[in-house]
């Protein structure tokens, strides 16, 4: 993972943008189940438009920082929208969507289109169509409206020779990165941009250079009763000592953030070497985020191994930071092993989870509460919708720490250190 600087102002006086922050409002609503509906995505909504104090805005109080949602991909509305335009999807699975914030003028942007199209075909995959995003200009400010992209979603056929999802989600990555590698640096030199706010078979992301009250009004398909998902993550940005800007809104592409990520830059050199190691999604937080281990006594060896062997990976994320994750299967939060961040969540009788950074950001009927807690330090919180439960913290690190013999290999790489 790597910093990236592409729409920020060069180094000068007392600014550079390796030290820029965010501190903002994070949230996620999900259904324990797996089941969809429009309610968990307007819930979201109204979560997100609940922090909009966590965000940022201009003095004209429409122009704002950033904010997004995250969602599964909305299969039926999306089949709907696109038997309308004149292609049709196949199943839930057997394509991807793209996001992309492209360039504004006709010309350029068939460029870029075809372009992609290209890489698309390079990797063996198919383009079946692309959508121009409905949305309302009139609901956000002159300065977001002034530097606005062209909205796009494309959508990408899958191989018959790709075995599994997995495969499929790493062929996407690969096409990501490439058009990033070949598209994004002749855009900038036409005055624009191309930007792949997420390219997935399982997510979607909306977001922009927006308050959060205004995403649920600029994005049309967000109000539509079609748009169902089980789960969504929200972001409300505020940053300090930078710059906004439509692409560097958040959510990201798995996680989204409350504090400070502070060992970024040591960090990227580390997962550029490393990154194919890390196999599962709590397998990544784990070795982020982990526990203070080194002087626990009462925590397990295994465990203790595993950490010590994650410490040759990277160097952790010490916070202060609250992180919610999700791929669409499943989502969850970590809070940073000092706890100077707040999260709470509710459990509900009708099997929903609702976290935010906010206590109370989404109205609950106090009898529909099964339950209620907080994100605690280094601790994993995991909804996982194929096993329709939630998994205790122990559990998964137990799974991922006896997976594999990290005493034995944290021992030979400490001894290949020291020689």
């Amino acid at each position: 993972m790597t910093r990236d600087y592409r729409d920020l102002p060069p180094a000068q006086g007392l600014y550079d943008p390796a030290f820029e922050h965010d501190a903002c409002g994070i949230g996620f609503v999900v259904d324990i189940q797996g089941r969809r509906s429009y309610d968990i995505v307007s819930d979201a909504l109204d979560i997100l438009e609940h922090l909009r104090h966590r965000g940022g805005e201009g003095a004209d109080g429409k122009s704002g920082d950033g904010a997004g949602i995250l969602v599964q991909i909305p299969h039926a509305f999306l089949r709907r929208e696109c038997a309308v335009l004149g292609f049709t999807l196949p199943p839930e699975g057997e394509y991807g969507v793209g996001m992309i914030f492209a360039h504004r003028y006709e010309h350029h942007l068939e460029e870029q289109q075809q372009a992609f199209a290209a890489i698309v075909e390079e990797a063996g995959q198919t383009v079946l169509g692309w959508r121009e995003v409905p949305v309302d200009d009139s609901v956000i400010g002159a300065q977001a409206a002034s530097v606005r992209p062209r909205i796009l979603q494309v959508f990408i056929g899958r191989a018959p020779s790709l075995r599994n999802d997995m495969d499929f989600e790493r062929k996407l990555y690969v096409i990501r990165r490439l058009a990033e590698k070949r598209i994004t640096p002749r855009s900038r030199k036409m005055g624009s941009d191309f930007y792949i706010a997420s390219l997935s078979s399982h997510t979607i992301v909306y977001k922009g250079m927006l308050t959060s009250t205004q995403i649920r009004h600029f994005y049309l398909d967000l109000s539509d009763l079609d748009f169902t998902s089980a789960m969504a993550l929200v972001h409300s940005r505020f940053s300090t000592n930078t710059f906004p800007s439509w692409a560097r809104a958040h959510p990201n592409r798995y996680i989204v953030h409350n504090g400070e990520i502070n060992t970024i830059r040591g960090n990227t050199n580390w997962l550029n070497a490393r990154e194919g190691k890390a196999h599962s999604l709590a397998h990544a937080i784990t070795t982020m985020i982990p526990e203070p281990w080194e002087k626990d006594p009462f925590m397990s060896q295994e465990k203790k191994d595993y950490y010590r062997y994650q410490n040759f990976m990277m160097e952790a994320w010490g916070g202060p930071a609250a992180i919610c994750f999700c791929d669409g299967t499943r989502i969850g939060g970590v809070l940073d092993r000092n706890g100077l961040r707040p999260a709470r969540y509710y459990v509900t009788k009708e099997d929903r989870v609702i976290l935010s950074s906010e206590v109370g950001a989404l109205r609950t009927d106090p009898k529909n509460i099964r339950c209620k807690g907080r994100l605690e330090p280094g601790k994993l919180f995991l909804v996982d919708t194929a096993q329709r439960r939630i998994v205790p913290d122990e559990e998964i690190k137990h799974g991922i720490a006896s997976s594999h013999p990290y005493g034995r290999d944290a021992g030979n790489i400490w001894s290949t250190c020291r020689t």
